[in-house]
């Protein structure tokens, strides 16, 4: 039977938030920041103002096997998703059952406004209530760390959503595909001489929100529910739509979703450093708080699903008020090892922890020593707690 490792913090108000990461394996990165935020947490002499629930290894047999694959390569990209490929080779060490699975984990989430329910017979649906299939022509079974995971949104309901994940730093050839897909507007020249600077239009780390939305026929364009959650003609994250006077960062569809906008910019700025928040544009008059989707993929994703009220007016178990999900996107996917499999070996300023005694040690008096952990980086370390930092005072507080 599936179990994950789930920490439970009480806060002054009983509204919760839920907070997870590894959903994708390779962003180890987002896996870390989960953790320090369990450990600053249960550190604290106060409790913060909502409660949370911390989920820091959605697949931890394929986080762990992924750890395993970096510590000597350092070297993760095969494990963004779930694929046959890495599934063969990690056969042993991975619970991850459906196979050749097509409709990657981060897309396996209802319809929105559809409760987990909607899945009763433990497969993919869209709205028309039509079994999704892969490029195969098969059917998607829900994975049972996703069901997991919706079965603790419906319960708790939470106001809001955090998810951690990892964003490789872009490189000439993402400019180049987002002016074929006429996103944004450089030459072949300006992209040759591009230092590296962030560019609105093309996705950079930052932190961003799906907003709370509705769902619409006549807001969704191509499939993609983009348009209904904001108005890409005024979001800078998409400067070459709408007239660029009228840009704003929290260009959202309802009121609700505004003040999700500017939850997250406060979320960005609360990093304290805009050099780990690039995509978030905080040196430009105008901010960026939405993800400029460079495609849409099968499925539905948590920013999709969540956001959205689901059977508004009933009061059964799984209806809920719809939670905006700021997604935490990582200045890169790579840990400061500062944690090895969820064992926290250094303090939060670095120095070296000893290892918790058993029982034969504590009946023997035995002096325990400190485990020498050479690869423990510091200052990636110190980077990564900022992003821990600034989601327990903003989400959990604010």
């Amino acid at each position: 039977m599936l179990e994950l490792e789930t920490h439970r913090f009480e806060g002054t108000e009983p509204n919760f938030v839920v907070i997870i990461a590894g959903l994708h394996a390779s962003e180890q990165a987002g896996i870390e920041i989960a953790r320090w935020i369990t450990v600053k947490l249960a550190a604290r002499d106060k409790p913060t103002r909502l409660s949370a629930v911390v989920i820091p290894e959605i697949f931890p047999e394929r986080a762990r096997a992924a750890r395993t694959e970096e510590f000597p390569k350092n070297d993760i990209g095969n494990w963004r998703e779930d694929d046959p490929s890495t599934r063969k080779k990690y056969a042993a060490r991975t619970k991850t059952t459906a196979k050749d699975q097509k409709i990657f984990p981060a897309r396996q989430f209802p319809p929105p406004g559809k409760p987990l329910g909607f899945l009763s017979k433990g497969l993919l649906r869209n709205n028309a209530r039509t079994d999704i299939v892969d490029d195969n022509g098969k059917k998607v079974p829900l994975q049972p760390e996703i069901k997991y995971l919706l079965g603790i949104i419906e319960a708790l309901k939470p106001v809001r959503i955090v998810t951690i994940h990892g964003k490789r730093r872009r490189k000439d050839g993402d400019l180049e595909k987002a002016v074929v897909r006429k996103v944004i507007a450089m030459t072949k020249d300006q992209i040759e001489k591009w230092t590296g600077q962030p560019i609105k239009g093309v996705n950079f780390a930052g932190i961003f929100v799906d907003p709370r939305y509705t769902v619409s026929s006549t807001c969704m364009v191509k499939g993609s529910l983009e348009p209904c959650k904001f108005d890409p003609d005024i979001d800078p994250a998409f400067p070459r739509q709408g007239d660029k006077d009228k840009k704003r960062f929290d260009s959202a569809r309802t009121s609700d979703g505004r003040a999700d906008d500017a939850l997250c910019l406060a979320i960005a700025k609360a990093v304290g450093d805009n050099t780990l928040v690039p995509g978030n544009h905080l040196d430009d008059p105008i901010p960026v708080v939405h993800y400029a989707e460079e495609d849409t993929p099968n499925g539905y994703s948590l920013g999709d699903w969540g956001p959205v009220d689901v059977m508004p007016g009933k009061s059964t178990p799984d209806s809920r008020t719809g939670a905006p999900v700021f997604t935490i996107e990582v200045d890169q996917n790579y840990e400061s090892w500062a944690f090895f499999d969820g064992i926290q070996m250094v303090t939060e300023d670095g120095k070296p922890l000893l290892p918790s005694p058993t029982p034969p040690d504590r009946a023997n008096k035995t002096r325990l020593k400190v485990v020498s952990n050479p690869s423990f980086d510091r200052g990636r370390s110190k980077d990564l707690q900022a992003y821990a930092r600034a989601i327990i005072d903003t989400v959990l507080e604010k």
